[in-house]
């Protein structure tokens, strides 16, 4: 910038050259590696939380923040469901509930959309947390009554996702994987390792 330019708005692209001669400017590029996860998962929810895997040493890590859990019938709560505009809502009990606090920033499902409490009627086959009595509603048209309910998720394993309350961290064994991480190029806060399914 020349003395005495008055900048608004101007945006500034430095490069920074160990050279006695200046080059013209190479804009960053973005590049993409595929990593041989095999049964190692990376899990996300709404609110930023994930699982993620680093280096710390010699000595890669998983450390997930994200546990997975699948409905079975004793989940579905005994009470008679409710019927909502956009379906019929189901309560559930499984286990979890009373390990955290549940709401629907830090829990996801497989099969159903995750939609704020106060938006519940508006999406249909949705699911969300309520957090003044720490329970979880579904509200679907997959069914009216808790039998074909269950039945329904019998025949369609439905996963919940949710916060661990205390993250669980596992060293890397897997020889293929190591070699693929130890290829990357990474860069501390820059480089982000995501699952895309």
């Amino acid at each position: 910038v020349r003395n005495g330019y008055t900048a608004n708005n101007l945006v500034f692209k430095p490069q920074y050259e160990v050279s006695a001669t200046a080059t013209a400017f190479e804009k960053n590029t973005t590049s993409t590696q595929t990593l041989p996860l095999a049964t190692t998962q990376l899990r996300s929810l709404p609110n930023g939380v994930s699982d993620r895997i680093y280096k710390s040493g010699s000595s890669w890590y998983l450390e997930q923040n994200v546990n997975e859990y699948t409905l079975s019938a004793p989940d579905v709560g005994g009470s008679a469901p409710t019927t909502r505009p956009n379906g019929t809502q189901f309560s559930l009990t499984a286990p979890f509930m009373v390990a955290t606090s549940i709401t629907t920033a830090n829990m996801a499902s497989d099969r159903f959309v995750g939609t704020p409490f106060n938006n519940r009627d508006a999406v249909a086959n949705s699911i969300y947390g309520w957090n003044s009595d720490n329970a979880v509603r579904i509200n679907t048209t997959v069914a009216t009554n808790r039998d074909d309910f269950v039945a329904w998720i019998t025949a369609n394993p439905t996963k919940i996702y949710y916060l661990r309350q205390t993250p669980i961290t596992t060293t890397i064994t897997d020889p293929t994987l190591i070699t693929a991480l130890e290829n990357i190029r990474t860069y501390q806060g820059i480089t982000n390792i995501t699952a895309s399914t």
